[in-house]
Order: C-alpha cells, then structure tokens, then sequence
C-alpha cells in the first residue's frame, strides 16, 4: 500500500503485475477480488478492505477525490494517439501546474519543442512522456518503467525530478508553493526494473513473486533496502516465504575471471578473421514536419566507413538523439527510401551502390534480422497464443533443439506460450520479440 509523501516502488519479475496494479490504484481497473462471474462492486471492495490504509484509498477513489496520472509504458499505441502533434503541442496541454518550462529544461527537451512525436527517440520518448506526467496536477502520481531507453546521466535527472514531488529539500524549486503541506499528501508509485535507481528513488518497496502470467502476490511493505535484498535473496523473511529456489547474486570470484578471460584469449587467438563486410561512409537527413506539414526541425546523421566482421558482436553507444537507432535502420535497410530499392540495398561493395543511386547501403540481401526498439504494434493485434504467433512466423526454428535450448529455455517462454498474446505484459511482449528476432535466419 502507498504513503502519502513518500515514493513506492514494485519490484517483481515480468507479468506478475506490476502494471496490472498501477492500473487498480488509478481506478482504471476495478478489482474482482478472485470472483470472475459475478465481480463486487466498489462500494464491497471497501468494505473488505476495512481498517486498512487502503480503506480510505479507495473511498477517494469512489467518491472522485482522489486524481491520479500514469506514465504508461512506451508500446505502439502510447506514440499513435499523439502522432501528427509537436511536443510543444502536447505539453502546453498538459501543464496544469504552469512548470512546463522548468520540466522542459531539467529534461533536455528544448530543442525537442517543435519536433513531432513520432520522431522522438526512444529515450527522447520516455523524457517527453515523464515531463507530460509530472506536468499534470493530481494526488497520485505512477511511472512504469520511467528509465527504460534513458543514459545514465538522463536516469540521475528523472530519479531526482520524481523525488522531489515528495520531498521538497530534495529538489531545487519549491513544487507546491501554494501548499506548504501539499508534498506530504501525494503519493507516488514507481514500477522499476533498475535496482540501483530503484534504491535511489524509493523510500519503501514492495515486491511481486508468482507465476508469470498465471498470478502474482504482493508482499508487505518494507524500506527500500530491505525490500530489494528480499527480492535478491528470494525470500521475505517476514512472511518465512521462500518464492525461488535459489539467490540472485553478482559476485563473481577472481579466479573464475582469469579462467574466462584467459579462455576467452586462446579462442579469439585461434579464430580466424573471416566474413569481412565493408560499408561506406553514409549519411542520411531526417525532417520533422508539424500539424501543417511544416518544416520544423531536422536531424542529420554521418557514418564514417567501417567494416562488421563475422562472429563478432559490436555494441553502439552514445546519448540519447544521437542516431544509433537510425544507424540500425540504415543497415537492416528499412528506411523509407530504402524499402522499394531492392537492386540497391545490401549490394557489396557498397560503392557500386553508391554510383548507382542515392540509396544508402543496408546488409539486405545478407540476411538480416531487426528487432527494434519499440514493439511492433502487429503483435498487440495478433489473434491467437504465443504457441500460434511462433509457429506462424519461425516455425522452422522452433523444431531446432539448440534453438530451444538456448532461447526458449532462458527467455522463459514455455511458461506464456498458451497466453493470448495481446493479454502479455511489456515485458513478456519484449521476450517474445527476442525470439521472434532470434528465429530468423540471418548473416
């Protein structure tokens, strides 16, 4: 149960109902206390909930006295009820407090202002759509998944800005000037999956255990610390509740490092440098145009030439907005002026492709297999299980025993196959797209 001036956080694994919750502590879902035929009314779900916190929780919601906001999870339909608007737009809309200047700076999103939603990054998304939340004048505030897509620097900034609805000394702007007493009386709830941020901005925390996809159980409130070593440990001392069979640890000893590494050496050492894939220096302009098809803002990329070699695995790295979302597009080659330019993309050598045309290269006809940041929205429509949607489109990958061995296996997935697939969780949706990426035949 959330305090009034102080920051909640729900800690479990995916789709054990982290966001379920959020949803019955808005209002939005009303709780059907395990009566699936015949669910209680509200006026019931209080009167069980007698004596508790909770009690007086839910009377306001009951009687409208209680407003709440949620910053939903980043998924397809969150950027295509707001596409065709600028985030200028979109915040001046929702800045019931008048703080949409100062959210604005404390975010990095000036000059994101006239740039249209649909052409944010997904970090640039997730900064647009905390600032929209906390922009909001309510009584309960809930972030889910607030971090996710965000830098470090950008997580230290969001923590701090989510703290200081709460408590005043923290932040460095008074947030209730009208109310001295108003920061004692909000509540806010954080879904998190970081444990560090988790610790750094909760100052009690409650974990979630069960089956996922089947039920979830909430434990007892506990401070933040407690609370997180619980969870690590799989067990609540309180309740003598052990919820996995084993603990979750990072300890890695020295020696098992130096046997790594040194393993590690001998095999790079051994291994020959083959499958060499140039690709030439690219460039590419991206423009976001507003509700009148205006030229608002543009956002150009320049990629030095370089080389992906076999059996390598490269990382890309750099802030927010940067283009490594774009690079990713460019070489999966599913750009806009790409699509159509099948004698173009993915020819090597990449110059020739060049003095053919204007098309950037991509690894097209290589083989490739792209998972990208968001989920695909043509998943949240499927009509079937997850069993259906796999076998529908890596079915082949599905009777490889190494396959199953080493993505189904670890992802989990077993455990949702015969769940609707538009009933998932954000989480269970991401593993799902992992495998689906994984399954594909590639390079």
């Amino acid at each position: 149960m959330p305090r009034p001036g102080h920051v909640l956080g729900l800690l479990g694994a995916n789709g054990t109902g982290k966001s379920t919750a959020l949803k019955i502590l808005s209002g939005r879902l009303k709780p059907n206390m395990g009566n699936l035929d015949s669910p209680p009314g509200w006026s019931s779900i209080v009167s069980y909930f007698r004596g508790s916190d909770l009690q007086n929780y839910f009377q306001r919601v009951l009687e409208n006295r209680l407003k709440t906001v949620i910053k939903p999870q980043l998924e397809s339909g969150f950027m295509r009820r707001l596409r065709g608007k600028t985030v200028r737009t979109l915040l001046q809309e929702r800045d019931e407090r008048g703080t949409m200047e100062r959210y604005v700076k404390d975010l990095d999103l000036t000059h994101l202002l006239d740039r249209n939603v649909e052409a944010l990054s997904g970090g640039e998304l997730q900064r647009f759509a905390t600032a929209c939340t906390v922009c909001r004048d309510a009584d309960a505030y809930m972030f889910d998944e607030v971090t996710s897509f965000l830098d470090v620097r950008q997580r230290i900034q969001v923590t701090k800005l989510i703290r200081s609805l709460v408590h005043e000394k923290e932040g460095t702007v008074d947030e209730w000037p009208e109310d001295g007493l108003a920061s004692s009386k909000k509540y806010v709830i954080v879904v998190e999956h970081d444990l560090t941020i988790l610790d750094y901005m909760s100052d009690y925390v409650q974990c979630l255990y069960g089956s996922p996809g089947a039920y979830g159980v909430v434990t007892a409130r506990s401070k933040g610390k407690n609370g997180i070593n619980q969870f690590l440990a799989g067990y609540i001392g309180a309740e003598n509740m052990r919820f996995r069979s084993h603990e979750l640890t990072f300890k890695v000893s020295d020696s098992d490092h130096n046997e790594e590494t040194s393993t590690t050496q001998l095999v790079d050492e051994a291994k020959p440098k083959m499958g060499i894939f140039e690709y030439p220096s690219i460039s590419h302009t991206r423009a976001s145009e507003n509700e009148h098809g205006e030229v608002t803002s543009t956002f150009d990329l320049h990629v030095e030439a370089g080389c992906i070699r076999d059996g390598e695995c490269i990382a890309l790295m750099g802030e927010n907005g940067t283009g490594k979302t774009t690079f990713m597009e460019m070489l999966a080659g599913v750009q806009k002026e790409q699509r159509d330019e099948k004698a173009a993309v993915g020819s090597f050598c990449a110059k020739d492709v060049q003095r053919r045309g204007k098309v950037n290269p991509s690894l097209v006809s290589l083989g490739v297999s792209y998972k990208k940041q968001g989920l695909n929205p043509k998943l949240r429509r499927f009509k079937g299980s997850v069993q259906e949607l796999l076998e529908s489109e890596i079915n082949s990958a599905l009777a490889d025993r190494q396959f199953r061995l080493l993505v189904m296996k670890p992802l989990k997935l077993n455990g949702i196959k015969d769940l609707p697939v538009a009933s998932l969780s954000g989480g269970e949706m991401q593993k799902v797209s992992i495998a689906l990426c994984l399954g594909v035949s590639a390079m």
